[in-house]
């Protein structure tokens, strides 16, 4: 009954909202509808299509007061799906051992390196010093030796014996013996010898008697 109640409404309902389009085709003689009864018509036909439609027995009404349950459904696998999750876990944990072993290597590399440069500055950072020690000692002046001003014997008179040809020779003794109170100066890297003062003895100057430089091969310099 009341599903054929709202069907009326809902059909009235839309047979006001026609005839408010032009409410002179409804109006006989004295009888003038206005488009303001036909609205208002039409109103009260779509508000009972509406309490017809909701108090129908066919209307489904959800309570809102009552709360959705969703049922989980367990699922069951097979054993292939289990071995297959247990190797692809497997995978996983491999691969993060490994993951974390290549970090500590790299780690390990960097300190060896690390340990590396800091053990060559070392020895670079020695190296420079031993060579600047050296620098400095060979820029250091070389001490002049002080030669003993204690008198030489008087060499013994000649024999009344020597022939006078002897007489007017100078004697080899003599001479070694100035060549054995001279001192003269030798370089580490030339072949000569200079006096006291000379311009090449400004790198190196090593003190020697004229005699053992004589011996030693070393000839007189021609610009002292």
């Amino acid at each position: 009954m009341l599903e054929f109640l709202g069907i009326a409404s809902f059909l009235i309902f839309m047979i006001m909202l026609v005839i408010s389009i032009n409410p002179k085709w409804v109006s006989r003689g004295e009888r003038k509808y206005t488009r303001k009864q036909t609205l208002l018509s039409a109103l009260i036909m779509f508000v009972l299509f509406c309490v017809f439609a909701i108090n129908s027995p066919n209307a489904t009404h959800t309570p809102a007061s009552l709360p959705s349950v969703t049922t989980v459904t367990p699922i069951t696998k097979t054993p292939e799906q289990i071995a297959k999750d247990k190797a692809a876990a497997d995978l996983a944990a491999k691969q993060k051992a490994d993951a974390n072993a290549d970090a500590a290597q790299a780690v390990n590399d960097k300190a060896t390196a690390n340990a590396k440069a800091k053990a060559d500055a070392d020895a670079l950072a020695k190296q420079q010093a031993d060579a600047k020690a050296v620098q400095d000692a060979v820029a250091q002046p070389t001490p002049t030796p002080t030669l003993s001003t204690a008198s030489t014997p008087p060499a013994p008179a000649p024999s009344s014996s020597v022939s006078a040809s002897t007489e007017q020779t100078p004697t080899s003794a003599s001479s070694s013996t100035d060549d054995d109170s001279t001192i003269v100066y030798i370089t580490k890297t030339g072949k000569k010898y200079h006096t006291a003062g000379s311009q090449y003895l400004t790198k190196s100057s090593i003190p020697i008697t004229l005699g053992e430089a004589k011996k030693r091969g070393y000839t007189a310099s021609a610009q002292d």
